[in-house]
């Protein structure tokens, strides 16, 4: 019963939703500029479907808009049950579905620029208007007949259309059956009947007739609602998608056969193009409600769900706010700095994130919803991460400033910095916590402060104090053999970083499930502990990897694997104390950061388990640090991406045997160690062919 209930919820809808509204996010320019980056033929197909066609044919570009409205269709069988179980009246109910069609249509002529009041030249068609009439009509036919009938309309819609073109000419046009855009009937009848200005002059895509057919797209997506709600003997989930693809394939065949009489069109949107387009909206549907409502493999569709959560005001702010601005003020330099053929990439990358940012801002209920956490905590939650959030660039900033320093074999000046910050915010912490009464908001305004103050003692390190290289300039064109190579070593490292934030994510998420807040608190709390021991050895690695690099330069073997063993043997050392230190005296540690008893017991098994792993933790960043001192960033990250990512379903197959919250504990551990042994094994079968 719990897992039909699951299903109705449709949780598919908000990752295929968001994913859809990606692509308007900037996903489009991002393959675009990964096309401009790498021209080979595979991502030189995947740019060219990020455009529309100018006329006939089809693009995934085209496919956008009526897969949102395909969507918009699935949702309303489920939200007209739960109408009518609140005991609505059809009267109640069609003052609904009026109402939201023609907000949807206003909202439609203020992004069009209604507030600026030219209504000579105001655009009345759009998109957002589109999907308010045709989801209103397609409502109220579902809401007063019955499936065979909406079958029969629709049919009746969509034959009706193709008729309507192909045999009864345009006034103005070359006659009967003419799908062009100056002579069609959709043109004749948008200029006769559009006030204002056409979008394209003498016809406009989101025009009078042409919304028509959009109706049986809405229509298309009731139909796929519908099915899914349906309960039937037999009728399992695992068959509800196989009747979607097949009833996909129908649509394309139709479309496809429908093609050759009446060309595939997004601008006339006609009827083949709602076949066509409706067999791909069914497919992907089927793929999501398979991956996420059927096998319940969801703690990847984060990212997705928070664009899909209200898309349509994510639609209306990239008119209203100037993203572009922001994004070229925050990354416009260092695209600036890139070669040409990178800063597509960067800029569409800041797009994204400010986005992002703005998302945080806006949804940040929805984000920490995710953790499933009591509504007083995701309150503070909120707050915390609404103020943390704008400290991001601080944080970028001050790693590269790390990174600078620790090339240059000057790993101390680093240390002594980040250190000043992490002072710093142990001591603003109970000041604005307790001393200035700000609670959650005091410790999250504290960490900004002294993140700032880190990368202005970094900046002023470089400048000033040490002028390192000659006190370098900041802003520079940089040559592009060396930006490539950068982008080279730094890519993999800078995906493994990601990935495993997001992987910490889903395991938080996991941990949260199975162990309520306590679990949360002991994956969060003792995954710092961790870091304490991670950061401590991260420090011989990096020294490794400096040596490692100058001597691999200069041809030095000899002294490469005398530094690898002795590092080898010092994180070896270390590792037996943490490991021994975590086993036997776990809760004791813990307790130091919490000192409730439930906390830090839980605590203690967390790193009691964890704490096997130490050893092989040390060897994996052992190994890091030669790998990179080599110039050889790959094999670490897809160590650590594979065995990470493993994580996840470890966890959960781990917790599903019974152990509880300690099968996400034991997986962390498990997987820790495979990423050492597997790091150890590589480089000596690479040691022969590189030292």
């Amino acid at each position: 019963m719990e897992k039909q209930k699951q299903s109705r919820r449709l949780l598919s809808l908000d990752a295929l939703r968001g994913f859809d509204m990606f692509f308007i996010m900037g996903g489009a320019s991002l393959f675009v500029a990964l096309a401009t980056l790498f021209p080979n033929p595979f991502f030189q197909v995947i740019g060219d479907q990020m455009h529309h066609v100018k006329w006939d044919g089809l693009t995934h570009h085209d496919t956008i808009f009526p897969l949102f409205l395909f969507i918009a269709g699935i949702s309303f069988p489920f939200s007209l049950e739960k109408q009518r179980e609140q005991g609505k009246t059809d009267a109640d109910i069609y003052r609904k579905i009026i109402r939201r069609g023609l907000t949807l249509v206003v909202l439609g002529f203020v992004y069009n620029g209604l507030l600026n009041f030219d209504l000579e030249h105001q655009r009345y068609a759009s998109v957002l208007g589109r999907i308010g009439l045709a989801w209103m009509f397609g409502a109220l036919i579902f809401v007063n007949t019955r499936t065979i009938t909406r079958v029969w309309i629709t049919v009746a819609i969509l034959v009706g259309y193709w008729l309507l073109l192909a045999f009864v000419p345009a006034p103005d046009g070359n006659g009967a059956g003419v799908f062009t855009m100056e002579g069609s009937l959709v043109g004749y009848v948008d200029r006769l009947l559009l006030p204002g200005r056409l979008h394209l002059t003498v016809h406009d895509p989101e025009g009078i007739l042409s919304t028509v057919p959009a109706v049986a797209t809405a229509l298309l997506g009731m139909f796929t609602g519908e099915f899914i709600k349906m309960q039937r003997e037999g009728l399992t989930d695992k068959k509800k998608v196989g009747g979607l693809v097949i009833s996909g394939a129908v649509l394309l065949a139709v479309g496809l056969l429908w093609s050759l009489f009446f060309p595939i069109n997004k601008n006339l949107w006609t009827s083949s193009f709602v076949c066509v387009v409706g067999a791909y909206s069914v497919w992907m549907f089927a793929l999501f409600f398979y991956v996420v409502d059927v096998l319940e493999f969801r703690k990847w569709t984060l990212f997705f769900k928070v664009i899909g959560v209200n898309s349509i005001t994510i639609y209306l702010a990239q008119e209203f706010v100037n993203f572009s601005f922001t994004s070229d003020a925050l990354f416009g330099g260092l695209a600036g700095l890139m070669p040409e053929a990178v800063q597509p990439l960067i800029v569409s990358v800041g797009y994204i994130a400010v986005c992002w940012g703005f998302l945080l801002f806006v949804l940040a209920n929805p984000i920490i919803s995710f953790f499933k956490l009591d509504t007083e905590i995701s309150g503070t939650a909120v707050s915390y991460l609404k103020i943390v959030a704008t400290g991001f660039p601080f944080i970028f900033l001050a790693a590269a400033c790390t990174g600078i320093y620790n090339a240059a074999g000057l790993s101390k000046i680093p240390f002594y910095v980040s250190g000043s910050g992490l002072i710093m915010n142990m001591v603003l912490d109970p000041l604005f916590i307790f001393g200035f009464g700000m609670g959650t908001n005091g410790a999250a305004c504290a960490t900004w402060l002294s993140e700032a103050t880190v990368l202005a003692i970094f900046i002023y390190y470089l400048k000033k104090k040490n002028r390192l290289f000659g006190g370098f300039p900041f802003f520079i064109r940089l040559k592009s053999r060396y930006s490539r190579r950068i982008f080279q070593l730094g890519l993999p490292v800078a995906l493994l970083n990601s990935l495993f934030a997001v992987i910490n994510l889903m395991m938080a998420r996991t941990a949260s499930t199975y162990g309520g807040h306590i679990g949360l608190m002991t994956m969060t709390a003792g995954g710092q502990i961790e870091a304490i021991a991670w950061n401590t050895s991260q420090g011989f690695s990096t020294a490794l990897s400096t040596f490692v690099a100058q001597n691999f330069a200069a041809r030095k073997k000899e002294r490469v694997l005398g530094a690898y063993h002795t590092t080898l043997k010092m994180t070896a050392l270390f590792g037996i104390f943490c490991t021994l230190l975590f086993v036997f005296f776990g809760s004791e540690v813990f307790s130091l950061i919490i000192p409730e008893k439930a906390a830090y017991e839980a605590g203690g098994v967390f790193l009691r388990i964890d704490g096997y792993s130490m050893l092989f933790m040390m060897l994996e960043i052992t190994m890091q640090g030669l790998f990179y001192g080599t110039g050889r960033t790959l094999p670490p990250a897809i160590i650590s991406i594979t065995f990470n990512s493993l994580r996840i379903p470890m966890a959960i197959g781990l917790t599903a045997m019974g152990l509880g919250i300690t099968g996400v504990w034991w997986a962390i551990s498990i997987s820790s160690m495979l990423k050492g042994i597997v790091a150890f094994i590589w480089f000596r079968i690479l040691q022969k062919k590189i030292l």
